[in-house]
């Protein structure tokens, strides 16, 4: 089938719009994006074990994540009733992605066995990834990982959910910043 002029000539008018550029831009970036150099053959340590800091909707959200990919996690918080609260909001998540049909009822059934709570860090002492998912407050966030860093095994992996704080402000509450990293999820 033939190209009409008219076509043609949209079509290289097209060429010179400012949308056009952008999306190749967005294109090649994304493209671009899992080409980190200097990293080949670097090494990964796995997540057994996982806990989210905070039992809120993102903290039962970022705990959902954990299960659903088949990694253990323990959702903290100080009071008791918000654990609870963030566990039943987890395992809501979890119906929901089945009656999406994004999950497998067997599949959540597992996911929601991976599932526990803790009202202290007792309990998260040896798991491998820690986010910390509480309200946006940077005194609140550096005294959670100051006792974090107390509290859990010197690999762990510190994450702190902040969507605009200082990472690096929330890192020197520990003397593992260089396990510190920021971790944005939704």
């Amino acid at each position: 089938m033939a190209i009409r002029a008219g076509e043609r000539n949209a079509a290289a008018a097209m060429n010179e719009v400012d949308e056009l550029a952008a999306l190749a831009h967005i294109a090649r970036a994304e493209r671009e994006a899992a080409l980190v150099p200097g990293i080949e053959g670097a090494t990964t340590a796995p997540a057994e074990a996982a806990a989210v800091i905070g039992a809120g909707a993102m903290g039962a959200g970022i705990a959902t994540c954990f299960a659903a990919a088949g990694i253990p996690v323990t959702l903290v918080d100080i009071a008791p009733e918000n654990v609870e609260r963030g566990l039943v909001a987890a395992r809501a998540n979890l119906d929901g992605a089945v009656a999406r049909g994004k999950m497998k009822a067997e599949d959540r059934a597992r996911a929601t066995a991976l599932l526990s709570g803790a009202a202290d860090y007792a309990k998260i002492e040896g798991v491998d990834i820690i986010v910390e998912a509480v309200f946006e407050n940077l005194g609140l966030k550096r005294r959670i990982f100051a006792d974090l860093d107390r509290a859990v095994k010197t690999s762990a992996i510190l994450a702190t959910n902040t969507s605009y704080l200082d990472v690096d402000a929330i890192a020197a509450a520990t003397a593992r910043p260089e396990k510190v990293l920021g971790l944005h999820f939704f």
